[in-house]
């Protein structure tokens, strides 16, 4: 399956767990659940995932009903994510381990002396 099609079936699961989740809230909010699954797709190719994120994480720290689902779907779109930009979540894990290394040898520097 190639990413596109990943991205769709993932905010398919995005969008059907919305509804399951707050059924009153959804229908307040999603006006055309095509356009709405539309958009998350969009956002999930374009890398846009920190509101999507962040609601799943509210949900995810409140220890309520559909916290498992949520902490599933956010691995999804992390794996998505690295799947889409390999070389940039690298990238940003090279930076994480130089950034330690240097407060690291900052420290034992300071130790030394």
């Amino acid at each position: 399956m190639n990413i596109e099609d990943t991205a769709r079936k993932l905010a398919e699961k995005i969008d059907c767990f919305a509804e399951d989740y707050d059924h009153y809230e959804y229908v307040d909010d999603v006006e055309d659940p095509e356009e709405n699954v539309k958009e998350v797709t969009a956002c999930l190719q374009s890398g846009e995932t920190e509101g999507i994120k962040t609601w799943l994480e509210e949900i995810i720290n409140e220890h309520a009903n559909g916290s498992q689902e949520a902490s599933d779907l956010m691995k999804e779109i992390e794996s998505l994510e690295t799947e889409q930009n390999p070389v940039l979540m690298q990238e940003t894990k090279s930076i994480d381990i130089n950034g330690i290394n240097d407060v690291f040898t900052t420290n034992t520097r300071r130790k030394t002396r």
